[in-house]
């Protein structure tokens, strides 16, 4: 039964359909001061963060007031709008001190492309007891006559909601309609700059104004399969920022594209520079590519950055519709299952069936501003509210801010593209510490980090010059380095890049690995290459010498094996550790005392503390830390 709710009564949308508005992008013009990052005070501290502004949003409302009441006509809602509608009906009502008024277009603008009211046939048959053929549908269109573009409007269509629902033409049950479902009026709602919340209340408001009982669009006569269809939150910022920062290389939009696109799950990343640069660019992501982020998610959504119909180009922006906005849609296409959500958050318990997800319109739109808000913070821009780098326009107030209660309820989580990152270099650093690759399988390593993908394992082993079997032995070894997807390649640009840079920096410079070692040796016996101490010094090209601090027998240990976060460097002296114990006639307790450096990201030599030592319970510290395992 609810499947075929969901189905959103497919039928009627054959019937001739009220053009849906869109939202002009065109706001009142206002002087905008370009952003300059050095006039921030660096004191700065993140307390008011900015609110999105509801942009579109889209549904559908059941009212069913006489459900409970058999012996009472359900239709009375519908055939009182039937009633009251005339082709010149007039009114204005008066919400939360904004003016709401029917809307028939401009009378100077014989072009108008929004919706005004109107009326159609409907492909419903009408019942014994009524009279025509068909039952008609009927559109009216409000809008805050404080807006002379009308871009903060709503639009309702009013449709009948009968049981065992006919085909006008056919006669055929309408199959997508339940049978059961109950007598009343729906309502579809397409909405511009409006908060859901007010939609109710101004339907109610229309409906008492025009002579209709408002009690029939009641919140408590909103029956439980209503459904939320669409919703899109944004902020409007400096357009130069997002330029560099959102859809520039290495923005927001590029990294986590190229995060996404060969993990499990759907994401498209779009774009077009058609008439300037940042027309239009977006990323979708399906909730499988979501949750590599952070949290739970359980349906698809669209992050874009977009300018105006006839933007200008970059750099002369004067106006606030010359700068971007960024916006978070809620996306039925990439939402494979779930599409469907109630409308209040309390018909969430009412819910049946995958196809209706556990939460209505107030959820949603909290996940959505969470989404936007989070992706400013990963794209290195404020969220303070305030702030120069967001643009005030018409419907968009730069300086309102959410409520405490609000922003205490999100998830403000640090980039999870840089956390990901590191913990995918980790398991790389730590595979190969761990797992030591012989000579042939390094050779494989450093082919699939090189190429791309090998259809079959004899490729890869050709490629890398060893035998298949050492191929394949390679990969089973290695398997957590390796994707699951699209032939035999390496998991993802992240561990290509760590392979190539741990195995490029295992070249052999013998000589010098050579007298490291024998600086280690109790007496004056030769650290032999193949021994488990020398291997690990070939593997990360460390460099043994000894302190040039006067009477200091301390080692010195630099390795050059790659760059190396504290946590992978305590993963290769725990190897180095575990390796020296393991080589006859190594002193131990020298390699545990020895002062170590190594190479940040950037290629610069880092010392990491006077001492990196075991004491005796086994035990490291680095840069007078607290003491952490490391060493055993």
């Amino acid at each position: 039964m609810t499947e075929a709710v969901d189905e959103e009564f497919a039928a009627l949308e054959a019937a001739e359909p009220a053009r849906r508005f869109e939202s002009d992008d065109e706001s009142e013009e206002k002087d905008i001061e370009p952003y300059d990052p050095d006039d921030e005070d660096d004191s700065t501290i993140l307390v008011d963060v900015i609110k999105p502004q509801i942009h579109e949003f889209s549904g559908k409302i059941l009212f069913a007031p006489f459900e409970s009441e058999p012996d009472v006509d359900g239709m009375r809602p519908y055939f009182a709008i039937v009633s009251a509608f005339e082709p010149d009906l007039e009114a204005e009502v008066d919400v939360d001190d904004t003016t709401w008024a029917i809307d028939h277009g401009p009378e100077d603008d014989d072009e108008y492309k929004k919706s005004t009211i109107r009326y159609w046939d409907g492909a419903i048959a009408t019942r014994e007891q009524d009279s025509g053929e068909n039952f008609l549908e009927y559109q009216i269109p409000v809008f805050d006559t404080s807006d002379p573009k009308r871009n903060r409007r709503i639009n309702f269509q009013f449709r009948p909601s009968l049981p065992n629902a006919e085909h006008s033409e056919t006669g055929e049950r309408i199959q997508s309609l339940p049978e059961t479902l109950p007598e009343g009026v729906r309502v579809e709602i397409q909405a511009s700059n409006v908060e859901p919340d007010e939609i109710v209340d101004i339907l109610q408001a229309l409906a008492g104004e025009i002579g209709v009982n408002s009690q029939y669009f009641d919140r408590d006569a909103v029956h439980p399969w209503s459904r939320t269809l669409g919703m899109g939150v944004y902020v409007r910022c400096q357009r130069d920022v997002v330029n560099e920062q959102v859809i520039g290389p290495g923005g927001i939009f590029d990294r986590l594209s190229q995060f996404e696109r060969q993990r499990e799950g759907r994401g498209e990343l779009k774009w077009d520079n058609q008439d300037a640069f940042g027309k239009r660019h977006a990323v979708a992501l399906d909730p499988t590519q979501l949750n590599h982020l952070y949290r739970e998610h359980s349906v698809g959504k669209l992050l874009k950055s977009y300018l105006t119909k006839n933007p200008c180009e970059a750099g002369n922006t004067s106006t606030a519709t010359d700068h971007p906005k960024i916006e978070v849609q809620y996306n039925r296409e990439y939402t494979p299952f779930g599409d469907h959500l109630p409308w209040f958050d309390e018909h969430a318990d009412d819910a049946e069936g995958e196809a209706v997800q556990k939460f209505g319109y107030e959820t949603l739109q909290r996940r959505l501003e969470e989404y936007l808000l989070n992706a400013l913070e990963w794209a290195e821009m404020p969220r303070t509210s305030g702030h120069p780098v967001f643009v005030s326009d018409d419907h968009f107030d730069a300086e309102q801010r959410l409520s405490q209660a609000a922003a205490d309820a999100m998830d403000f989580v640090p980039d999870p593209v840089e956390d990901v990152v590191d913990a995918e270099r980790d398991t790389v650093t730590r595979e190969i510490v761990e797992k030591q690759p012989t000579d042939g399988e390094k050779d494989v390593l450093e082919a699939a980090a090189d190429g791309g993908a090998f259809e079959t394992l004899q490729e890869l082993a050709e490629d890398a010059d060893v035998s298949s079997s050492t191929a394949s032995r390679c990969v089973r070894k290695f398997e957590r380095l390796f994707s699951k997807f699209s032939g035999i390649q390496v998991a993802d640009d992240i561990v290509r890049e760590r392979l190539q840079e741990l195995l490029g920096a295992l070249d052999d410079r013998l000589d010098q690995l050579h007298r490291g070692m024998d600086r280690l040796a109790s007496g004056s016996t030769t650290v032999d290459e193949d021994s488990a101490l020398g291997q690990w010094v070939q593997r990360w090209g460390v460099k043994i010498s000894e302190s040039g601090y006067r009477h200091s027998d301390q080692l010195q240990l630099a390795i050059a094996g790659g760059n190396l976060t504290q946590r992978e460097l305590l993963e290769v002296l725990r190897a180095g550790y575990n390796a020296a114990d393991l080589t006859e006639q190594i002193d131990v307790g020298r390699f545990a005392s020895a002062e170590v450096s190594y190479y940040d990201r950037d290629g610069e030599r880092v010392d990491v503390g006077d001492v990196v030592g075991v004491n005796q319970g086994g035990r490291t510290r680095l840069l007078g830390k607290l003491e952490v395992d490391a060493l055993h």
